[in-house]
């Protein structure tokens, strides 16, 4: 099975969600990109552009057909070439016992005295430990692909901000943290069924799967759709090992039975 960096991105982006995992898996379609997100496509694309124009010459991975593009990321790491565009690091281990095949393209590695830095350009504009989770176990992902890969650790991990700063991200390995992460997704990807996953107008607007969620939520009549259910009390009757408790959403209201929460 192949895990990919995006995937984790894509546990945590726009919000968090098992479910994106496994309709993604399962090639569920998703909407067409919005106006809206075309643009920050744009912007993105100009903005890694305009970062990489200031790096001088640099080995394009991407220009490389794909069947070549991990030796020659291997090629040129080990050559110290001065910086590496779009390289690509492609693990076979195993994961929770599962064998798996890991990929990661970094945007940058750039050499710098003794050592490469894996660097990323992202549109947000602050990324630290509170900000941007996604961000963080992405680039502890790429620091674990190169040690594992390379036989050394990356010199610094760094994010080239919306703010157009340069921000460093913890090198500690993390490779708990990994490894849960890509269980996690693993877990998903080989599920049986769909598993269940509150709608919220918040959390699921920019997802592409917001219209086949809501659509299933009204039909069901998930009691996730009430307002004042909160996320975690919407998740209880999917885990209860009562088997008489039923949750209900209605147009005037809530009905949980075998719990006191009623609303009319």
């Amino acid at each position: 099975m192949r895990v990919t960096v995006s995937d984790i991105v894509s546990l945590y982006r726009p919000t968090p969600c098992d479910l994106r995992i496994y309709l993604r898996e399962h090639d569920f379609p998703e909407a067409e990109p919005s106006a809206f997100d075309e643009i920050l496509r744009t912007l993105g694309e100009r903005h890694e552009q305009q970062h990489l124009a200031t790096l001088g010459a640099c080995e394009d991975i991407s220009a490389i057909p794909a069947p070549d593009r991990v030796s020659r990321t291997i090629e040129a790491i080990q050559n110290h070439l001065r910086v590496i565009y779009q390289g690509e690091f492609a693990l076979e281990t195993d994961v929770a016992g599962i064998p798996v095949i890991v990929v990661g393209r970094p945007d940058y590695l750039i050499w710098d005295t003794d050592g490469y830095i894996i660097r990323d350009s992202k549109l947000s504009r602050q990324v630290d430990a509170d900000h941007h989770v996604e961000i963080t176990l992405q680039f502890q992902l790429y620091g674990w692909l190169f040690e594992r890969t390379i036989g050394e650790r990356a010199k610094r991990l760094q994010v080239h901000t919306g703010k157009r700063d340069i921000v460093d991200v913890p090198c500690d390995g993390g490779v708990a943290a990994i490894l849960a992460e890509l269980e996690r997704v693993l877990r998903l990807k080989q599920l049986g069924a769909e598993p269940y996953e509150p709608v919220g107008w918040t959390k699921c607007g920019g997802c592409g799967f917001n219209k086949y969620c809501w659509d299933k939520a009204q039909e069901s009549g998930d009691v996730a759709l009430v307002a004042e259910v909160d996320q975690g009390l919407a998740r209880q009757p999917t885990s209860s090992a009562n088997p008489r408790r039923q949750m209900r959403a209605t147009r005037t209201g809530v009905t949980l039975c075998g719990n006191q929460l009623k609303k009319t």
